[in-house]
């Protein structure tokens, strides 16, 4: 089945959705399954009733379409990130059978009321400005200079890079936020753990307060955004929380690359004094 397929079959079924309420809002949302060397479906659209509202999966020549008709949702990021785990469930379960790792990336999304009397559209932005504090409107590049501490600790430090791929997943993961947060916190600990240390968990923690300025105080929030995840627990989050998560997390690896610049600088001038 090509694209064309695909959007014959979604235009079917919006036409059924059409038919059975008038005033209901559905939503679709569209993208790609990677990797795409393989032609990825699933023989029949899936639908879930979540909630209260009807969910269709498509997923056609390594394209999916997620059709929900319900009621309006008014925070539409969190909504976004409820689809995509959905979605991605159904990937993980495809994956679990052919022993691939499937990731949907999401191309954009409407919405609009049965009757047509309301819309809106919305396209994925590329880089989360909020996040970041990047200018949206500028292209997206990073300079020499604020790139290049971050690829030296990624390639001296082992637990940098953990940590570096855990705030990856943090953002590419909405349900699962919390816990790649503070694992990528808890790679920081033990940056600064010896290997002479007893099995305190006290004392690499207190290393990385004085070496980074952050109280335990102040990290409390992301260890409590983990628990549950961390034991197995399903625990929602919305767009907000995991922007708040996610900034505390990357201040922490942010100043842990800084220090680790700085420790190899001090090395570095060491070397040259003997």
């Amino acid at each position: 089945m090509n694209s064309t397929d695909v959007a014959v079959a979604v235009d079917e079924k919006l036409e059924d959705m059409d038919s059975e309420v008038g005033s209901a809002w559905i939503a679709q949302f569209h993208g790609v399954v990677h990797p795409q060397n393989d032609s990825w479906q699933i023989e029949k659209p899936i639908v879930l009733l979540i909630s209260d509202s009807t969910w269709t999966l498509i997923v056609k020549d390594s394209m999916f379409r997620v059709l929900v008709q319900g009621p309006l949702r008014t925070d539409a990021a969190t909504f976004r990130n409820e689809v995509m785990s959905v979605l991605r469930g159904v990937l993980d379960s495809l994956g679990f059978h052919v022993g691939v790792a499937l990731t949907p990336e999401l191309h954009g999304f409407f919405a609009f009321i049965a009757d047509h009397s309301a819309a809106m559209v919305g396209v994925p932005e590329v880089g989360w400005s909020e996040l970041t504090g990047r200018d949206p409107s500028v292209r997206l590049q990073v300079s020499g200079d604020e790139l290049e501490p971050f690829v030296s600790a990624a390639a001296e430090a082992p637990l940098i890079r953990l940590a570096l791929a855990d705030l990856a997943m943090a953002i590419e993961r909405p349900d699962d936020t919390g816990f790649y947060a503070y694992r990528a916190v808890e790679s920081a600990r033990q940056y600064f753990r010896s290997p002479t240390d007893s099995d305190d968990r006290d004392i690499p923690w207190s290393r990385l307060h004085a070496a980074l300025a952050f109280t335990k105080d102040e990290l409390l929030p992301l260890a409590q955004a983990a628990k549950s995840r961390r034991h197995g627990e399903v625990q929602p989050i919305t767009e907000t929380q995991r922007l708040e998560a996610l900034r505390l997390a990357r201040d922490v690896i942010g100043r842990l690359v800084g220090h680790h610049a700085e420790r190899a600088g001090d090395r570095a001038s060491s070397d040259e004094n003997r």
